[in-house]
């Protein structure tokens, strides 16, 4: 795509068209606000992720893992705090000063919440055998957590939908209090303030709308309560968004695909993370219960699914379960 080239998004008032370059300072401008995503520090070490027998043998059998769409996390109110966030900061601006940029940016916290990325996630914790995990990810004590090397994860990642040219992010959640989570909104806020001070046109005020929507989409999965700061955890973010011409519809691009759980079909994509799986240990309740068959039957799997250099092992804690 030459850089003249327009994107075409559906606006609320209809189809709405911006050029690449725009798109791009847009982003840019959004990022620079947040600050990095990425965590360097995070490419090394192993991550883990805790999860069901079941889950476990499709993903040590495939080398492939769910992406799910933030809208359908058990809490999906979880990465919508900085968009609540920073629209509450954008109200208060307008009462304090009801000057044309704060009642321009007030009214775009609202547009911005139309969601011209959708965003897909994967969480890992950098814990290892524990036990809070394997209470609430790893069927209480009876299930696995697969360990991946971070170093072969960093921008290269390959998940469904995305161009060859790009690669999911690795991001490490922050735990914000209320006033830090602020703190945030308002660079957000300033960064887009920018795009409006030399004059409140249509152009400027598509870029507020791109650098706030991306700030959400970006920063959603990034920012956490503080009350689940224990959980450690480091999230492999994609972010699906129009590469061609035409209009942008999230629902349809190459690669979504559908799931049943819990009476609802939820949406998802597939990364493929086989290069950097390197380990498997069963939880806590297997070794306590019979753990010479639970391994024998671990690395079975694992000689079946043609990976002999997998490590395999149990946890010893002595737990059994609730």
């Amino acid at each position: 795509m030459s850089d003249d080239q327009e994107i075409i998004f559906e606006g609320p008032d209809g189809p709405i068209s911006v050029t690449v370059d725009a798109w791009a300072e847009g982003t840019g401008l959004a990022q620079a606000a947040l600050g990095p995503i990425e965590d360097q520090k995070l490419y090394s070490g192993t991550l883990w992720h805790y999860t069901n027998v079941t889950n476990a043998k499709l993903i040590l059998e495939s080398g492939r893992m769910w992406a799910t769409d933030c809208d359908y996390l058990n809490d999906p109110s979880e990465t919508r705090g900085l968009a609540l966030m920073t629209s509450a900061v954008a109200q208060k601006r307008m009462l304090a000063d009801p000057n044309p940029v704060n009642s321009t940016l007030n009214s775009i916290c609202d547009l911005a919440t139309i969601q011209l990325w959708t965003t897909y996630v994967i969480s890992f914790s950098t814990r290892a055998n524990d036990l809070s995990q394997w209470r609430y990810y790893g069927d209480d004590g009876a299930g696995y957590a697969l360990g991946f090397d971070a170093s072969k994860m960093g921008g290269t990642v390959a998940v469904d939908g995305l161009p060859g040219d790009q690669s999911a992010l690795l991001v490490r959640c922050e735990y914000p209090f209320r006033e830090d989570l602020e703190a945030v909104a308002n660079q957000l806020l300033d960064a887009a303030a920018g795009t409006l001070a030399p004059g409140i046109i249509p152009a400027t005020q598509l870029m507020a709308n791109l650098i706030l929507g991306y700030g959400f989409a970006i920063g959603g999965p990034k920012y956490k309560p503080p009350g689940f700061e224990g959980e450690s955890e480091v999230r492999l973010v994609a972010l699906m968004q129009p590469r061609q011409i035409g209009v942008l519809d999230k629902r349809h691009f190459p690669g979504r695909r559908v799931r049943a759980r819990r009476g609802m079909f939820v949406p998802y994509v597939e990364a493929d993370l086989a290069d950097s799986l390197t380990q498997i240990v069963g939880g806590p309740k297997l070794f306590n219960d019979d753990k010479e068959r639970a391994l024998y039957g671990l690395q079975s799997l694992v000689d079946g699914a043609g990976v002999p250099d997998m490590q395999v092992s149990l946890d010893p804690q002595p737990y059994r379960g609730a």
